[in-house]
């Protein structure tokens, strides 16, 4: 495979996280069947964009961060499949998840200091890292409220609304930093 075959590659998983991560999003809106569909599609995204990471991340430059990302693609993976194969597995997948978006994390945290070239540094490195760290807060968020919810069914009410207010405010978190740029934040005075 080509260097710009993987760039291409690279590319396609990026825009099926993003599918994977809206289509997450929508279907909490309680629509009955349209939330079903948007959770299939969401399922179905993740899994090719980890399999297509899975792919790409064989030509990334920097050792350290191909092997975590490939870590992070591969427990993704894994998770994305055992919720297609059954519903049932809904915890672990989401323990694997979980597990998946702090190794991201990781891997974005070494990235900083030790730049790529291939996958291309984003513009802001350093909102980058506080966007990954969001999502991963967003993430354990839901995981640990859901572990609650299932270890206490009489409590699982309080813990869904508490794992959704948390995951939402992360989430808004993220793309704030998401849509910074690296320089400090100064307040204009009017001066």
């Amino acid at each position: 495979m080509s260097s710009n075959w993987a760039a291409m590659v690279d590319t396609a998983a990026g825009h099926l996280f993003a599918v994977g991560f809206i289509t997450a999003k929508l279907k909490d809106i309680p629509l009955g069947f349209i939330s079903t569909a948007l959770a299939g599609v969401s399922i179905t995204s993740f899994a090719l964009a980890y399999g297509l990471l899975l792919i790409s991340s064989n030509y990334y430059d920097n050792l350290t961060y191909r092997l975590l990302i490939q870590l992070q693609a591969l427990i993704g993976l894994i998770a994305s499949l055992l919720l297609i194969i059954s519903m049932q597995y809904w915890l672990i997948s989401l323990l694997l998840f979980t597990v998946a978006n702090i190794v991201w994390f990781a891997a974005e945290y070494i990235r900083v200091d030790n730049p790529t070239s291939f996958p291309q540094m984003p513009d802001n490195p350093k909102n980058n890292l506080l966007f990954t760290q969001w999502i991963a807060i967003a993430i354990t968020s839901s995981a640990l409220t859901a572990c609650l919810g299932y270890c206490m069914p009489d409590m699982v009410a309080f813990y869904t609304t508490l794992g959704i207010i948390l995951n939402y405010s992360a989430t808004f978190m993220a793309f704030f930093y998401s849509w910074q740029d690296d320089a400090p934040l100064t307040p204009n005075l009017g001066t």
